[in-house]
């Protein structure tokens, strides 16, 4: 398969660009790879302890646990299914009662709106990193709480 130096440019960017902005080196390699894959993505699965099926557990996409960020991509079957779309959304109702926020992004959009992606996703770490230093002032801040 030929090299497409562009693809290569572009793709190389974008990966700066999250490390610059704050996202680890793992994490901003696996959108790479995803990226470079686009339909046939390179999936990093994480198991998480949280109760949704008959093993107790769930699997998703991609996870920063320290921000408490779930990402899911999702591709044509999640939109054309009403179960899938059904289950998708128990999924993210189970993993935000266990304080995760998700975000869900289209396959193709990897590939075709990384920067809208990365963007996305920047603002959803600054967020929750907001989220639990404010929770942890909160909880220092209670008396009776303890260190």
């Amino acid at each position: 398969m030929p090299v497409n130096l562009q693809w290569k440019r572009d793709y190389a960017a974008s990966v700066k660009r999250l490390i610059h902005d704050g996202v680890d080196v793992p994490l901003a390699n696996l959108f790479l790879h995803a990226a470079r894959a686009n339909s046939r993505l390179f999936w990093i699965e994480r198991e998480l302890a949280v109760p949704f099926d008959s093993r107790g557990k769930m699997e998703v996409d991609f996870l920063c646990e320290k921000s408490r960020l779930v990402i899911e991509l999702d591709g044509g079957q999640h939109l054309g299914d009403t179960e899938a779309y059904r289950r998708d959304r128990r999924k993210d109702a189970a993993l935000q009662e266990h304080g995760y926020l998700v975000l869900r992004f289209l396959c193709e959009d990897l590939g075709k709106r990384l920067d809208d992606v990365a963007d996305a996703i920047l603002r959803a770490i600054d967020h929750q990193r907001r989220q639990i230093a404010a929770a942890e002032v909160t909880r220092l801040a209670t008396p009776g709480s303890s260190d």
